[in-house]
């Protein structure tokens, strides 16, 4: 946890030194950079896409063989986005992996019902 936290350290000062206002507290503003980090997420993801062949489009003219570090490399330019979506957002380590986990626990008694036929 402390790993992500200096992680998350980090990419604020980044942000900062991109002359990012990640820390307004103008709503507007922070509207728009968190409009803009979504965005910029969302091209990551098709970038990271980009490094898979493809089992739906088998018919593609090229299919990419996996280069582990440049998945790896996109993986991680998406988890950035992220964090910098948290960042403008105000939403802490505790609280995003707080719901990530009663999102899980959500899915899988979900599924089970679903299997058990209720």
């Amino acid at each position: 946890m402390e790993q992500l936290q200096q992680i998350i350290d980090r990419q604020r000062d980044f942000q900062e030194l991109c002359g990012v206002n990640i820390s307004t507290n103008d709503n507007h503003e922070k509207n728009l950079i968190a409009e803009v980090f979504l965005f910029k997420l969302i091209e990551e993801v098709v970038e990271l896409r980009k490094t898979q062949p493809s089992a739906l489009n088998s018919a593609a003219k090229t299919q990419p063989q996996i280069n582990r570090q440049e998945m790896l490399n996109e993986l991680a330019d998406v988890c950035l986005f992220l964090i910098n979506f948290t960042i403008i957002r105000d939403i802490t380590t505790i609280e995003l992996l707080n719901a990530i986990k009663s999102v899980q626990d959500n899915n899988f008694a979900h599924r089970i019902k679903k299997l058990e036929g209720k």
